[in-house]
């Protein structure tokens, strides 16, 4: 018993400092979890410190102050209820306390409480904060009427996109939605894939978007020619916050299916000691337009939505002075993301200063540079009672950045997820299967391309591989598109297709492939014995090159079931490594630009032409160890090269298939 008694004890005595704290050691520790960015807990512990010390008003508005931040608008609320009355320390506890109610759509409570603090408020700044007032009860006002629009479906793009972290700034693009998220701690960049089923792939680092150790990579934009992408880049060291961070614009220029080092705007466009972020870009005639938001000197709020200008034809950072958009669009509060649709002609910005039925809501004007039309409230459910920005659309379909709860799918307000929109009207798909030509059988593991066409060319802009033999991609109104399917056992099929048509919704048409193409050579690697584990080159560094890189010159295979004489310029090393060949074609792989899309991610990727068959060898490489070899075959078979294979090289000449 007595031992059971001083265990108790000694429990009782280890948990009994959480409890009887004095209120001065507990706020000593909220103050310490402030500043170390622990918003949640430093709340908590500020109202336990105000609950032993209820004298000491500042305590309570603290948490309030901390819950805000956490976007927890019911803590918040009840925070700033308690400290209503000390309005000499805490002139704007009233306002705060409003907003809150508003931000859990309780829009009736929140009336009564900004017009009492309006009513009471004798402080500086009366004109200004009326005028504040009158924008956030009209908000509240139009929250308690407002229904969803017909039309619109919400949809939730579930875990594979959306994490505990922020998701933000999606950029839709074909098939494909590029994004930002903060789960590795800084904000980067995701990129993640529609399936056939039309659920959304785990998002993956980009492999033709450069990546950039030291700070967040916060947003993008595509030129409508995509030619051109812009990037915000802010600074480390703290976490990413959409008007905290000090940000400044850069631009990629694309080369060939990927992106050239991105390049900082001039200072006439990254004012020094500002935040300038959240790029969208418009093509009028020869004249490209870059609208963003900023807080730089000049403005009219905090942040404002700006625009600067170049010739297309100009050099790459040959901008004008950044102007303001004017007082229709830019209030005393904050104006961000804006997002401008030349489908539409309609640019799309989040406002908390223009009247929103939460804080952040996304209006919309039509016009341009500083002539626009008044605001108008883009309306559910692409606005909430809670923070609602980054708008953007693609072929029928929206994404918005939300903190906003729904039901089953996202529990708290701590967090941006990206929504998913269907829009009232058609939605533009393609849709197809593809076919042997011979036995009539659905061809599975399809290679699909789809291009943009225009008068420059064809450009690229999603590659997928669909295993069953049926494959869809969203498209975008009044564009031209080259579509090309393949699988590794046939020759490729090419078909156009042009969204002009306003009754058309669904394009695409069935695909009968041909045998008779792509093929892995049957002679090849067959005869010899299976090759004995080799040693890898120490460390898997990079031995010698042998000759000048890019230079073509002819070889012979050495080994008795692959002495075939061969063409490349692929680079050459001493010793001993491996490629991995993922096919054999009759048709020139230089003339089918991102063909092999899904492939190249695994290593360079070289060819070999063999003049005795007129076949071109498409290998990737080059790999250094047995386990790096194994590793890229698998990838490749997984992508839908089954027939797959390592060869071996000794100091820069093929010797032929080799089995671990």
């Amino acid at each position: 018993m007595l031992k059971h008694t001083l265990f108790f004890l000694a429990f009782a005595f280890l948990i009994l400092p959480a409890h009887s704290q004095s209120w001065k050691k507990l706020r000593k520790q909220a103050e310490e979890l402030e500043q170390n960015g622990d918003y949640a807990s430093a709340a908590e512990t500020y109202e336990q410190a105000w609950n032993k010390k209820k004298k000491r008003t500042e305590l309570i508005y603290q948490a309030g102050e901390n819950y805000s931040r956490m976007r927890d608008y019911a803590g918040a609320a009840n925070a700033y209820r308690n400290a209503l009355e000390d309005r000499k320390d805490f002139p704007l506890a009233g306002l705060k306390y409003a907003r809150a109610l508003k931000q859990q759509g309780k829009y009736d409570q929140a009336i009564q409480a900004f017009r009492e603090f309006g009513n009471t408020y004798k402080g500086a700044g009366k004109q200004q904060l009326d005028i504040i007032l009158q924008n956030e009860i009209k908000g509240a006002e139009l929250g308690k009427n407002m229904q969803p629009a017909p039309g619109y479906k919400l949809q939730y793009p579930g875990k594979t996109i959306n994490t505990a972290a922020d998701e933000f700034s999606p950029t839709p693009y074909a098939n494909q939605l590029l994004y930002a998220s903060t789960q590795g701690g800084e904000a980067e960049l995701y990129i993640s894939q529609r399936q056939a089923n039309g659920q959304w792939s785990a998002g993956t680092t980009p492999q033709n978007i450069p990546v950039f150790r030291d700070g967040h990579v916060a947003n993008t934009a595509l030129a409508p020619d995509n030619s051109r992408i812009y990037l915000t880049i802010c600074e480390a060291g703290t976490p990413y916050n959409l008007k905290e961070s000090r940000c400044q614009l850069y631009v990629s220029e694309r080369q060939n299916n990927s992106w050239g080092q991105p390049q900082r705007l001039p200072d006439m466009v990254n004012a020094p000691g500002s935040t300038n972020s959240q790029p969208t870009v418009v093509h009028q005639g020869s004249t490209e337009i870059l609208y963003f938001a900023s807080d730089r000197p000049g403005g009219i709020g905090e942040m404002d939505l700006w625009y600067t200008s170049r010739s297309i034809g100009s050099g790459t950072l040959a901008f004008a002075a950044p102007i303001n958009l004017g007082p229709s669009v830019n209030t005393l509060g904050d104006e961000v993301t804006p997002f401008f649709d030349q489908n539409e002609g309609m640019l799309y910005f989040a406002s908390n200063g223009q009247p929103s039925i939460g804080g952040f809501d996304v209006f919309k004007t039509q016009g341009e540079l500083r002539r626009w039309t008044k605001p108008e409230n883009a309306g559910m459910p692409i606005n909430s009672p809670a923070d609602d920005y980054y708008y953007t659309a693609s072929g029928g379909r929206a994404f918005v950045t939300s903190n906003r709860l729904l039901s089953g799918a996202k529990t708290s307000t701590a967090d941006d997820d990206i929504l998913e929109i269907s829009l009232p009207g058609q939605a533009l798909s393609l849709r197809g299967q593809a076919f042997d030509q011979l036995t009539g059988t659905i061809v599975p593991n399809l290679a699909v391309s789809v291009y943009e066409s225009s008068e420059t060319g064809d450009l690229l802009v999603s590659s997928q591989t669909f295993p069953t033999g049926e494959y869809q991609f969203e498209l975008e109104p009044n564009k031209n598109y080259k579509i090309e399917v393949t699988s590794p056992e046939h020759e490729p099929s090419v078909y156009t297709v042009s969204t002009t048509d306003p009754s058309l919704e669904n394009y695409g048409q069935p695909v009968y492939l041909d045998r008779s193409g792509p093929v892995t050579d049957p002679d090849e690697g067959i005869g010899e014995p299976p090759m004995p584990p080799s040693e890898p080159t120490p460390g898997g560094d990079t031995p010698p090159a042998i000759g000048e890189a890019g230079d073509e010159y002819t070889a012979r295979g050495t080994s008795p079931g692959d002495n075939y004489e061969y063409t490349t310029s692929a680079p050459r090393y001493q010793g001993r490594y491996y490629k991995v060949q993922v096919m054999a074609t009759r048709k020139d792989p230089r003339t089918q630009p991102g063909r092999f899309a899904n492939v190249q991610a695994l290593g360079r990727m070289d060819t070999e032409y063999i003049l005795a068959k007129g076949l071109h060898r498409i290998l990737i490489g080059d790999f250094f160890s047995e386990g790096e070899a194994i590793q890229a075959m698998e990838q490749a078979r997984a992508v839908g090269y089954n027939r797959a294979f390592i060869v071996r090289y000794d100091d820069g000449t093929r010797y032929g298939r080799v089995n671990f």
